[in-house]
């Protein structure tokens, strides 16, 4: 029999879509409950990759990811999901969204996002909160998987997740916060 340990803390991270031309967010104060901003990638042109969002925010949109200073419990994932829905909610005009997060973490075997919709490779997990492995960690490099969403296959994102890895690598060691 297996001995029951508790899960290791890992690193919130999120992918932030926004109008191209109004760039990062600057005022974290509403974000603070993830913790401070440790690294952000730069802005690439999302709506080069896919149009799936166009009609809703606009027809060019950024997206950058951020990770936090603050480690947690994977089980907190829907608490995050759920309050970066409110978030994208508060910040709509007209019922459209002017932000969208993708929600996740880090951990040092994979990257693991939030979903709110249902799929064969996604686990429920509570309060309609569901998650999917999208990289996984093997042979020194971040893997894709058949499902895994265009921008997380680009080198410029995987360089980015695999900076915070190695953020959660040394704050693990020190027991994190």
């Amino acid at each position: 029999m297996g001995e029951i340990v508790p899960a290791s803390r890992v690193l919130l991270f999120a992918g932030i879509m926004v109008p191209y031309e109004q760039g990062y967010i600057d005022d974290w104060a509403p974000f603070s409950r993830f913790g401070n901003i440790k690294g952000r990638s730069p802005l690439i042109d999302f709506s080069a990759i896919t149009d799936y969002y166009d009609e809703e925010m606009g027809e060019r949109i950024g997206k950058y990811y951020i990770y936090t200073d603050k480690l947690f419990d994977p089980a907190d994932l829907p608490s995050f999901k759920i309050h970066s829905n409110e978030l994208e909610d508060k910040f709509s005009k007209g019922g459209k969204r002017r932000v969208n997060f993708d929600v996740g973490y880090i951990s040092l075997a994979n990257v693991v996002l939030a979903s709110t919709k249902n799929f064969f490779h996604r686990i429920y997990l509570k309060d309609g909160i569901y998650a999917e492995v999208t990289l996984y960690y093997r042979d020194k490099k971040l893997q894709l998987l058949p499902w895994t969403y265009r921008d997380y296959q680009r080198e410029d994102t995987q360089e980015f997740i695999m900076q915070a890895r190695d953020y959660l690598k040394i704050s693990s060691r020190g027991g994190g916060r």
